[in-house]
């Protein structure tokens, strides 16, 4: 049994610290299970119906489940005091009592069955080739609820009789103020200059805009364009919108990233305000920071090599 016990930020990157194990757990029939996901849950219409995969370990009744929850967090807390004085890993259990977010272990652990084994999703080693393999099983299990879709798709079915194609714009506003130093907080005139740019590149086909934002949009910055965007949206359904989109454009999120994942959509991320922009900069997301066409984001402030969260398997 594998347990991810860290809580990597918002849903998006726990979607994508999550999906490399899910598929690692799926390609050697272990078990998994993820406690930290809860409050994100209600999104999703296939979260138990894969057998060894475990978002609660008992699902009703509520208070069942909550008192189930509360021994785990529990006898977690015990183990890893235990720990501290008594190696565990006598009895097949792999924990480590100080440095829980980044425990890091051998994948042959992880395929032992009998093993319990805590680690944290976002620092380990990934395998890639698992989640490439598992791809359209992590699509499935991560499918909206109904209620969500049907939202999106009556939009879309909208606008794809009246446009040729649209561009998901991703606007990230509130937490990139202080992310990288607020290297990625870009103003309207930054998205409307690359938005002139598609409709210079397209010539004289029907363009029209979505955009997905984490604050109410300003519809008058945009008027000059066919723009649109969800009514009070909740984050499942800006990324669902996302990934029906022809094209996905913005700063670095993994929100965007996984609306291109899912929907198979090129994308092109942001890093300047002043970039130039053409359609064959466009590629959908391979998995989380690289690209199909083989390039690799990195942040402008990081230096050359891999990122941590970029360290995989690939084989």
């Amino acid at each position: 049994m594998i347990i991810l016990n860290d809580k990597p930020g918002q849903l998006c990157n726990r979607l994508w610290a999550f999906s490399f194990f899910i598929a690692f757990a799926l390609k050697h029939r272990v078990g998994i299970y993820i406690p930290n996901f809860r409050e994100y849950e209600s999104y999703f219409e296939n979260l138990a119906a894969v057998p060894d995969v475990h978002f609660r370990i008992v699902r009703k009744p509520q208070i069942i489940d909550t008192l189930t929850y509360q021994c785990y967090r529990l006898a977690t807390k015990l183990l890893r005091i235990i720990s501290s004085f008594f190696s565990v890993k006598f009895f097949g259990i792999y924990l480590d009592s100080h440095h829980w977010t980044h425990e890091s272990w051998a994948f042959s652990l992880l395929k032992k069955r009998a093993n319990i084994v805590y680690l944290g999703s976002w620092f380990h080693p990934k395998d890639v080739a698992a989640l490439l393999e598992y791809k359209d099983a992590l699509i499935k299990l991560f499918e909206p609820k109904n209620i969500y879709k049907k939202k999106v798709e009556t939009l879309f079915g909208d606008l794809r009789l009246r446009h040729d194609v649209i561009i998901g714009i991703h606007i990230r506003r509130r937490d990139y103020a202080d992310f990288h130093g607020g290297a990625y907080l870009f103003d309207d005139a930054v998205y409307l200059r690359y938005m002139k740019a598609f409709k210079d590149g397209y010539g004289e086909k029907r363009i029209c805009y979505f955009l997905s934002s984490d604050e109410p949009v300003d519809g008058s910055s945009f008027k000059e364009y066919e723009a649109v965007s969800l009514e009070a949206p909740t984050m499942i359904e800006d990324i669902y919108a996302l990934s029906k989109c022809d094209y996905i454009l913005g700063p670095p999120s993994t929100f965007s990233m996984w609306a291109s994942f899912v929907g198979n959509v090129p994308m092109r991320i942001v890093r300047y305000g002043n970039e130039k922009l053409s359609l064959d900069q466009f590629s959908p997301i391979l998995y989380q920071n690289v690209f199909k066409n083989g390039e690799r984001f990195h942040h402008i402030d990081e230096n050359a090599g891999t990122a941590l969260h970029e360290k995989s398997l690939l084989g």
